[in-house]
Formats: structure tokens, C-alpha cells, sequence
């Protein structure tokens, strides 16, 4: 991971982002150390993967998204799905 960040964003697992189309998610910071104690060596490179390409740009990031979602499985869920929340099958929003 080039630039060796000592913060990341993660938000909350009890967060209802977008309920009432509200948008602004509470979130909270995690270190670098945090990461490595609590992710396994594979998750850890696919998080550090990430990170280097939301700094790099949109096009990194659908190419991170497409090269994870055929080496793990992707994880449906359901209840954000029936807000519509979500966008149904392939289709990712555009910046």
C-alpha cells in the first residue's frame, strides 16, 4: 500500500445510511495497527488494494470491485436491497 496511511474509514455496522434519504453516515476512524490485528493476511492486502485505489481514481476502483468480486464470494443483503438502496444486478452508480 503505497503511502502508508495510519487512519482508515469504516463505518458503523448499526449505521442506516440513506434511511429517509439522508445520506450523511456517522463513521469512525480506525489505524492502520487496528486493521492488521483484527483482518486476516488476505483481507488485509484486499483492504490495502482498495485504499490505493480510491487514491488512484473511479476506473481503479471498478477494477478493484471487478477483480474481488471473482475471487470472493459477494455477500447479498437482502434487507438494504428491499429499502432500493441498493442498484439491482451489475450496475454501480456513476460519480
Amino acid at each position: 500500500m503505497t503511502g502508508s496511511p495510519t487512519t482508515a474509514t469504516s463505518r458503523s455496522a448499526a449505521t442506516s445510511c440513506g434511511s429517509g434519504g439522508n445520506w450523511a453516515c456517522p463513521y469512525r476512524e480506525v489505524t492502520l495497527g487496528q486493521l492488521r490485528a483484527n483482518l486476516g493476511e488476505d483481507t488485509l492486502r484486499l483492504v490495502e488494494e482498495l485504499i490505493d485505489a480510491v487514491r488512484t481514481s473511479h476506473a481503479a476502483i471498478d477494477d478493484w470491485v471487478d477483480a474481488v468480486e471473482v475471487s470472493r464470494p459477494v455477500v447479498q443483503d437482502r434487507g438494504f436491497e428491499q429499502t432500493g438502496a441498493l442498484p439491482r444486478g451489475n450496475a454501480r452508480p456513476t460519480p
